[in-house]
């Protein structure tokens, strides 16, 4: 029931018993029942998180697999949520929702482009000046 998502009257009929609507309510709010239910989710979760093969690969599909679900239905807000969550899993936004314009540019590639930036800043600087100086002497 938990593995595959099924309700109790389902899961009942594939083992080969047929409950009727209200067998099936009684059960599924009985204390035994939520007990064992509870229990089995636990392990079915900690048994997802142990799994070797599952990485950031994985809840990447998954997502996507997802969100293409939610475009078929029609539920673009959603889709359009997921796919922000998605970005941000892959590392293309940050956590403030900034876009990630450096990339997987290094430490010595930035620093490359803070000396172009400076080089560029001091040349302004000095051609404002000279322009400054020159507009006074004309005044």
């Amino acid at each position: 029931m938990v593995r595959h998502n099924l309700s109790l009257r389902q899961a009942a009929l594939d083992a080969g018993e047929i409950l009727t609507v209200d067998e099936a309510e009684k059960l599924s709010r009985s204390r035994e029942f939520q007990r064992v239910l509870w229990a089995e989710r636990q392990k079915f979760w900690k048994e997802l998180a142990s799994d070797p093969s599952r990485g950031k690969a994985t809840i990447i599909g998954r997502m996507e697999h997802a969100i293409a679900k939610l475009l078929e239905a029609g539920e673009w807000d959603k889709a359009i949520e997921g796919l922000i969550k998605l970005a941000k899993v892959e590392g293309l936004l940050g956590t403030d929702a900034s876009i990630n314009i450096w990339g997987t540019a290094s430490a010595k590639d930035i620093e490359e482009v803070k000396k172009q930036l400076r080089s560029i800043y001091v040349r302004e600087q000095r051609t404002t000046d000279d322009g400054g100086a020159e507009q006074a002497r004309l005044n």
